[in-house]
C-alpha cells in the first residue's frame, strides 16, 4: 500500500510540477501542443519508475479508426515498436489486449497473461515480432475508456518478469491521475480547428520544438533522444513547413504572435 501511494504521490507531483513550471508560457495553441507533450513524456517517465519496467507509453485507439502509439518511453523505443499507426481493428486481431479493450471495456488494470497463456502471447505474430527486441514481453495495461470511440492505454513491459499483484495495486492507484491525464490530452486535441489539428505537430516534432524553444543546438536534440542529426534535420524542415518559416529566428517569432 505504501508503494502505490507513493507512486501515485510521484506522478500527481510530476502534474503539478509540469503545470506550475509551464505558467502562462503556454497560453496559444501551439504551446499547448508542447506543453502537453512534455507532461504525458513526464508522467509517462514516472509511472514507469513508479510500477518498474524496461519501456513505457501512451497508446491511442479509436473504435472503427486508428490504433497509434503517441507516447513512449525511452526514446529508442520508437526504432523498436512492431508496428506503429494502425487499423484498429487489424490491432485488435494482432494484440489481446486491444481486443480486450474494444470487447470487454475494462475498468481495471491487467497483463496480458491474464487474457491468454504466456506460452499463447509468446508464440503468436506479435510475440514472436518483438522477442529480438524484448524477449519474452511482458505487458501490464491501465486503460482509460470513455463514453467517445476514443480509448486510451497506459502499457508498462518487461522483458523478463511477469507483473503481480503489487504492481497491479501500484497501477490502480496511479489511474485516476492518469484518467485525469488523458482526458486534459483529449481536449486540447478536441479544441483545435480541424485545419490545425490535419496539420498538427507529432509528439516527436513537439519535442524537437521543444528543445528548440530551450535553446538546443541540433547536434545535442539528436543526442538527447538518440536519433541521427539528420532525423533531426528532418524534423526542423517539417516544422519549418508547417509554421510557414524557413529559419528558427523566424520560428520563434511565430511563437510569439
Amino acid at each position: 500500500m505504501q508503494t502505490s501511494q507513493r507512486a501515485r504521490e510521484a506522478v500527481t507531483d510530476a502534474v503539478l510540477s509540469s503545470l506550475s513550471a509551464r505558467g502562462n508560457r503556454f497560453a496559444t495553441e501551439v504551446h499547448c501542443q508542447i506543453h502537453i507533450s512534455q507532461l504525458v513524456d513526464q508522467v509517462l517517465e514516472t509511472f514507469l519508475a513508479g510500477v518498474g519496467g524496461d519501456a513505457a507509453g501512451l497508446w491511442e485507439h479509436v473504435r472503427g479508426g486508428w490504433s497509434t502509439p503517441l507516447f513512449v518511453t525511452p526514446t529508442d523505443v520508437w526504432r523498436r515498436l512492431p508496428y506503429g499507426k494502425t487499423v484498429t481493428s487489424d490491432a485488435a486481431k494482432i494484440h489481446p489486449g486491444v481486443r480486450h479493450c474494444l470487447e470487454m471495456h475494462p475498468t481495471a488494470p491487467f497483463t496480458i497473461t491474464d487474457l491468454v497463456t504466456d506460452r499463447v502471447w509468446d508464440t503468436s505474430a506479435i510475440g514472436r515480432s518483438m522477442r529480438a527486441e524484448w524477449g519474452r514481453n511482458f505487458q501490464l495495461m491501465v486503460p482509460i475508456d470513455t463514453a467517445s470511440p476514443t480509448f486510451w492505454v497506459w502499457v508498462i513491459g518487461r522483458q523478463r518478469v511477469d507483473f503481480g499483484d503489487e504492481d497491479r495495486q501500484v497501477a490502480a492507484a496511479l489511474q485516476p491521475v492518469l484518467t485525469a491525464v488523458s482526458r486534459h490530452f483529449a481536449e486540447i486535441q478536441r479544441a483545435r480547428p480541424p485545419e490545425a489539428r490535419a496539420d498538427s505537430l507529432t509528439p516527436r516534432e513537439s519535442t524537437v520544438l521543444c528543445l528548440l524553444t530551450d535553446g538546443r543546438a541540433p547536434a545535442e536534440i539528436a543526442a538527447r533522444l538518440s536519433i541521427s542529426p539528420r532525423t533531426v534535420a528532418k524534423h526542423i524542415e517539417r516544422i519549418y513547413r508547417k509554421f510557414g518559416v524557413h529559419d528558427r529566428l523566424s520560428l520563434f517569432a511565430s511563437l510569439e504572435r
